[in-house]
C-alpha cells in the first residue's frame, strides 16, 4: 500500500493541476488512512504544497509520508448539546401541523426523558369563544373539536361564549358540533357574555343552565382531576356577586397546598376583582377568553392565558404533575405555538 501511495504522489508532482482532485478522491476511497488534518482541515492549491489546518503548509512529500504512516483516524468527539431548558419558554416560530393529528411539541419538564419520568396525573384541554350562527362558524368549531378528539385530554374545559345569543337555534348549533366530544369526554364550561338570555344581557340563558349539570351550580363550581383543583367562575353575570367571591375564597382556602390550582372564567378583566384572592391562595394559572386572540402574561406568580376564538379557534393542553404543569398552545391550524412549564406555587 505504501508503494501505491508514493507512486501516486510522484505522478501528482508532474501533474500539479490535477493533484488536489486526486488526493480528494483518494481521501474519499481510503478514509481509513486519512490523517486528521485532511479530514477536517482546509485544502487549497499551491505549487508543490498542500495548505491544511487554516494556513499550515506541508510539502507534497511530507504529506505523502504522513499519509502512508497514518493508522486509524481519531474518533469524532460527540457534539451532543447540553443546553439548559428553562421553566417557561415561548416559541418564536410555529411548528406547522398538516392534519388533525396533534403535533408533538419538544419535551419539557417531566416529559423530557428523565431516567424515571413521572407520569401525569391528568391531561386536560381548554378552548373558548365558539359562538356560531352560520355554517362557516360551525366548520371552524368542528375543526378544533376534531383536534381535541385527537389528544388524550379528558376533561375538556370551555372558557365561555359557547353560543352566539343564548337562543335555541344557537344552542342547537353548539350541541350538534360537540355531540361526539361531549359523549366521549367529560365537558365543563364557564358562562360567557354571549351565553345570555336573548336580549337580556345581564341574565344567563336558561337554555344554557338546563343544558349542563355541573357541581354546586352551573355558574361557579370546582372539580378535582388527578392533582389538579380546577375552579370555574362566572365573570359574565356574577362578576360583582359577593356570594361567588365568598365561595371562591372558601373553596381555595380548603384546597390542599399540594394541589395544582387552576381557575377558568370568560373575561380577562375579571382578574381585577379576583386576583388578590387567587394570589393569596396559591392559584397557579388562569384561563380566559373573550378577546378571540391568544396571549399570556404572569402576575404575582400566577400565569394568565387568554385563548383565541372565532374565526380562528385554537386550544391549549395541560398535563398535571405532582409539582408542575406542562402547558402547550396550538392555533386554528393545529400548529404548536407556545409552551410553558409551571411550578406549583
Amino acid at each position: 500500500m505504501k508503494k501505491i501511495y508514493i507512486s501516486i504522489i510522484a505522478e501528482l508532482k508532474k501533474r500539479k493541476i490535477l493533484y488536489i482532485a486526486l488526493i480528494l478522491v483518494i481521501a474519499t476511497s481510503f478514509t481509513t488512512f486519512i490523517p486528521v488534518y485532511l479530514k477536517t482541515g482546509k485544502i487549497s492549491y499551491a505549487p508543490d504544497s498542500i495548505i491544511v489546518d487554516h494556513g499550515k503548509v506541508e510539502t507534497v512529500d511530507e504529506a505523502a509520508e504522513q499519509l502512508v504512516q497514518a493508522d486509524d483516524p481519531p474518533e469524532e468527539e460527540d457534539q451532543g448539546s447540553n443546553a439548559p431548558k428553562g421553566t417557561s419558554q415561548q416559541k418564536s416560530q410555529e411548528q406547522q401541523g398538516s392534519s388533525s393529528q396533534t403535533p408533538v411539541p419538544p419535551a419539557t419538564g417531566n416529559e423530557a426523558g428523565a431516567s424515571d419520568p413521572e407520569l401525569p396525573s391528568a391531561s386536560i384541554a381548554f378552548y373558548a369563544d365558539t359562538q356560531s350562527d352560520t355554517d362557516a362558524e360551525d366548520a371552524n368549531h368542528s375543526r378544533v373539536v376534531n383536534y381535541l378528539l385527537n389528544t388524550d385530554a379528558n376533561p375538556i374545559f370551555h372558557a365561555g361564549d359557547l353560543m352566539e345569543d343564548g337562543t335555541q337555534a344557537s344552542l342547537n348549533r353548539f350541541n350538534g358540533v360537540t355531540a361526539t366530544l361531549r359523549t366521549n369526554r367529560t365537558f365543563y364550561s364557564a358562562l360567557g357574555n354571549n351565553d345570555r338570555n336573548g336580549s337580556q344581557t345581564t341574565v344567563p340563558s336558561p337554555l344554557y343552565l338546563a343544558n349542563f349539570s355541573y357541581p354546586n351550580n352551573e355558574q361557579w363550581y370546582s372539580v378535582n382531576i388527578g392533582n389538579l383543583h380546577m375552579v370555574v367562575l362566572d365573570s359574565a353575570f356574577s362578576s360583582s356577586s359577593q356570594t361567588q367571591l365568598s365561595w371562591l375564597a372558601s373553596d381555595l382556602a380548603s384546597t390542599p397546598s399540594s394541589k395544582i390550582v387552576g381557575v377558568l372564567y370568560h373575561h380577562p378583566s375579571f382578574s381585577n376583582t379576583v386576583h388578590n384572592v387567587m394570589r393569596d391562595n396559591g392559584v397557579d394559572f388562569v384561563v380566559t377568553g373573550h378577546y378571540h386572540s391568544y396571549s399570556q402574561t404572569t402576575s404575582d406568580g400566577i400565569h394568565y392565558y387568554i385563548l383565541s376564538g372565532q374565526p380562528s379557534i385554537g386550544y391549549m393542553t395541560a398535563k398535571i404533575y405532582s409539582n408542575s404543569v406542562s402547558v402547550n398552545v396550538y392555533n386554528e391550524s393545529n400548529s404548536f405555538i407556545d409552551s410553558f412549564t409551571l411550578q406549583n406555587r
